[in-house]
């Protein structure tokens, strides 16, 4: 016979389907694992640069405060 059964060519369609699908999985996982990884170490900076001010704004408040009473 010129062509493989019916039964293999479906075979082989949905083994080629399931191996794009697991390929798009793991790459968008990845994409996902990346863009976490880039977001935390950003958070981490933002707090690190962000809490001396925190801890300026608090003492500058309290001592605001001490001349109004």
């Amino acid at each position: 016979p010129k062509y493989a059964p019916p039964l293999i060519l479906a075979t082989i369609t949905k083994e080629t389907i399931l191996r794009t699908l697991a390929t798009l999985l793991n790459m968008i996982k990845l994409a996902i694992i990346r863009a976490m990884s880039v977001m935390t170490f950003a958070t981490l900076l933002l707090i690190l640069a962000l809490s001396p001010l925190y801890v300026t704004m608090g003492l500058m408040t309290r001592q605001m405060q001490e001349k109004v009473n």
